[in-house]
């Protein structure tokens, strides 16, 4: 959607006197607005915006496994790399 709407926003200036350049300007001060209207509404938000998703108890908090999303079949992943092709 970016892409359309830099180009439709290029394409309609570029019809005008404006030169190419100047109308690149003008999109990437578009998207610098668009940027701080975004920072300004996410900073709004409250943490009852944030999922709330269960953890197990026994789940280490942020350990390699399930950093690298292995987890519980660690041993099957570790054997399977160990053979030989």
């Amino acid at each position: 959607m970016g892409a359309l709407f830099a180009g439709l926003v290029t394409n309609a200036l570029e019809k005008t006197a404006m030169t190419p350049v100047a109308t690149y300007r003008v999109v990437v001060f578009l998207y610098a607005v668009i940027g701080v209207l975004l920072v300004c509404l996410f900073i709004g938000l409250s943490s009852a915006a944030e999922v709330n998703v269960p953890r197990e108890e026994s789940a280490s908090p942020l350990s390699i496994k399930s950093f690298f999303g292995v987890g519980r079949s660690h041993h099957v992943v570790l054997k399977l790399s160990r053979e030989d092709l």
